[in-house]
């Protein structure tokens, strides 16, 4: 494939995975035919493997690929390119590109059909690319034909109506007409050579999709150049620019007709169609919220529910551990020092008690790339429960195409209910609950989630884990009252039953020690050690907040009050802002900033603390060159640099201010999620046009779909290179 990044600039994509393999397949078939059957009892069984064997598929490919696999070496010559064209004199006889250079990337899990018989030899698909200098600028109307040295020939038509430019970067589902900021974007980085050239008239225009009419006119503007870095970071810090990019912005927040258009640069190309509408954002909410029906754990998903079908999964019983809460990475080896490694695995292989009865605890969501269901799921599930609150007409029953359509409840409620009800059946009769379902390793089954036979483990109940079913099962409940008042009132005395165990528990550090037989990092053999563990005793806290405040809202029991006034609320003010706590308890905080029985002092701190995290993000947001509220500073990972996570506190600094521009960093943060970014990606599968097509998801790696299953977000960009989106 050919694309047009400038008048003067090609990019030429190239997928040699299938003939890869089949150089070495060919070099190496003897081999590979006898070695098939080892990959096929690790598809079937994962039991009575020949491992050296199976290891020896993927090692031997990786040297043979060095030896027969020379593409990267033959496109960073500009010999092995011929432009031509009946239409350009200039092309009139073949040219070959002034300059040429390759760039290979891994574009996620190497796709192979599911009779491949090199399929898992090589984890990643990988795209071969090479940008062309060319000699003479395109023409417009002209048609090119691009011929490569090993016979592969495409051919393309130069018009900026109808060529599609990557370098045009556009929320590509679109923009509310009344939203006052609304912007396109230009730029693009080419390995080795740096910024792309912006086109010299420098102007866009707003065209009409259906005649191509321009209705609108406007001049791109210098945002940043390319090697802008975030002014609060210090430069041996700062690492390499932002995008390599000089970023040119094209606003046009005044022009506010409905329609579908696209953006044109005169000479240098189009973006793709996007519409301005006042409904624009009905999509995505449907597409991203029903990635939660798409990662339902314990049953099946069928038509007409999804396309994306499959059998139910992980319904044998789950058995006790000790395993504690969520896990912890804040363990002490013997010596006192930190340990490394997680020893979840290692915990639950040691503490794993299979001899008694398991419990039935299937439901809940699948995890990111595995099948363990945790106390994190929390946050989902508030986030789930505020957007309802903040605007319930918005939502409504038979919405969201689920099975508990026509129940009468809102579907937003019904699957925020859905990852509840799984702690609510792990509830103990002494009311703790547990925080993590989890087996011994990662999926150990390459196959859909209905063949992943691992034995599950429940963990054993922490102060933590407990309060936070206390604060989803409080709050669902009151948002249930209305619509199913039974079910409403278990919820309710479920948790106040786990706020009354958490809060009954010793305010003093909780102590475990474990000892394990295994094999650290820097050792070279396996050996006994012991492990200590000291919890945080007031790391309940927050969570315990959200619970009083629902629980105090629903119930009127003055002994609530008294623990957030006395104990709950002051601690919260005062370390909301410290890591993680910003990101996992806003809810919280803005539920104790609108509280209308409680002193001022702390309301008012509540509501501080939020409008200093929105106006923090604003600032960097202002800076940054494609208005990403992102502080580099801070860690980008678990989803920290998504601008979703940013637009919750303008979200809550606008109900508590009614500022319009917190609304419209909203918006621009939608901006950036669905286009508006260095990569032109929108950041969730399904949504879009260019979206994360291969991503750390096990049944969309699995189901044999093309198509990723839609409505997931992988984390973004995050502080390891190779692991973007």
């Amino acid at each position: 494939a050919v694309r047009v990044l400038s008048p003067d600039w090609l990019l030429v994509a190239n997928d040699y995975n299938d003939e890869n393999d089949r150089r070495i397949y060919e070099a190496n078939k003897e081999f590979y035919d006898r070695a098939l059957s080892e990959q096929e009892k690790f598809e079937s069984t994962g039991k009575d493997i020949n491992w050296p064997l199976w290891k020896q598929r993927r090692s031997l490919y990786l040297s043979e690929f060095v030896r027969l696999c020379d593409q990267d070496k033959r496109m960073a010559e500009t010999a092995s390119f011929r432009i031509e064209s009946k239409d350009d004199p200039a092309y009139a006889t073949p040219q070959s590109p002034e300059k040429a250079v390759f760039w290979m990337i891994s574009l996620g899990t190497r796709l192979y059909a599911p009779d491949a018989v090199m399929r898992s030899c090589r984890d990643h698909q990988t795209g071969h690319y090479a940008y062309l200098k060319l000699p003479s600028p395109l023409k417009e109307g002209a048609t090119y034909a691009v011929r490569q040295w090993d016979g592969r020939e495409t051919s393309f038509k130069f018009s900026d109506r109808t060529t599609r430019n990557a370098a045009i970067k556009v929320n590509q589902l679109g923009y509310l007409p009344d939203a006052p900021a609304k912007y396109a974007y230009f730029g693009g980085w080419i390995p080795t050579v740096g910024a792309l050239p912006v086109p010299g008239n420098a102007v866009f225009e707003i065209c009409e999709a259906k005649t191509g009419e321009a209705v609108y006119k406007g001049e791109l503007e210098l945002r940043a150049k390319a090697d802008w870095k975030p002014a609060n970071l210090m430069e041996e810090k700062a690492g390499a620019p932002y995008s390599g990019e000089d970023t040119y912005e094209m606003a046009f927040g005044e022009f506010q007709t409905e329609g579908t258009y696209y953006i044109r640069i005169p000479g240098a190309g189009r973006s793709a169609d996007f519409s301005i509408s006042k409904t624009i954002y009905g999509e995505p909410f449907y597409v991203q919220t029903r990635g939660f029906y798409h990662q339902r754990c314990g049953t099946a998903l069928t038509k007409p529910w999804t396309n994306w079908e499959r059998a139910a999964c992980h319904l044998s019983p789950v058995y006790p551990c000790e395993l504690p809460g969520n896990g912890a990475n804040n363990w002490l080896d013997t010596e006192g020092k930190p340990v490394r490694e997680n020893l979840d695995f290692e915990i639950i292989k040691a503490t794993g008690r299979k001899e008694e009865p398991g419990k039935p605890y299937n439901g809940g969501w699948h995890d990111a790339a595995d099948y363990d269901r945790r106390q994190s799921h929390h946050l989902a599930i508030w986030d789930l429960l505020g957007a309802y609150e903040l605007n319930p007409a918005a939502f409504t029953d038979n919405q969201l195409n689920i099975p508990e359509a026509d129940n009468k409840v809102p579907d937003i409620l019904d699957e925020a209910a859905w990852g509840v009800d799984i702690w609510a059946r792990m509830q103990n009769s002494d009311g703790s609950v547990p925080g993590r379902i989890e087996t011994v390793s990662h999926p150990a089954h390459g196959g859909m989630p209905d063949k992943e036979q691992s034995d599950w483990y429940y963990s054993k109940p922490t102060r933590s884990s407990t309060m936070y079913f206390a604060a989803s099962a409080a709050w669902l409940s009151r948002l249930l009252q209305p619509f199913d008042a039974k079910r409403a009132d278990a919820l309710r005395e479920q948790a106040a039953r786990a706020y009354k165990w958490t809060m009954s528990q010793p305010e003093t550090p909780q102590k475990m020690e474990i000892k394990l037989h295994m094999k650290r990092k820097a050792s070279m053999w396996a050996r006994d050690e012991t492990f200590k563990l000291v919890d945080d005793p007031k790391d309940h806290y927050f969570p315990a907040l959200h619970a009083a405040l629902e629980l105090y809202k629903t119930t009127g029991d003055p002994a609530y009050k008294t623990d957030i006034v006395e104990r709950l609320g002051p601690f919260a003010v005062r370390y909301f802002k410290s890591y993680p706590n910003q990101y996992n308890y806003a809810w919280g905080i803005y539920d104790l900033a609108t509280a209308k029985d409680m002193p001022g002092e702390l309301t008012s701190g509540a509501r501080t603390a939020i409008l200093e995290q929105a106006d923090e993000r604003m600032a960097f947001m202002r800076d940054n060159p494609y208005r990403h509220p992102w502080n580099p500073a801070k860690g980008r990972r678990w989803g920290g640099a998504l601008p979703a996570t940013s637009a919750k506190f303008f979200v809550l600094a606008h109900q508590l201010t009614g500022k319009p521009d917190y609304m419209t960093a909203v918006q621009l943060c939608a901006d950036f999620h669905l286009g508006t970014n260095p990569l032109g990606y929108s950041h969730t599968t399904g949504l879009g046009y260019q979206f994360p097509a291969a991503i750390q998801d096990a049944e969309t790696r699995a189901d044999g779909l093309f198509e990723p299953v839609p409505g997931l977000t992988p984390y973004g960009i995050i502080s390891v290179p190779f692991s973007t989106i």
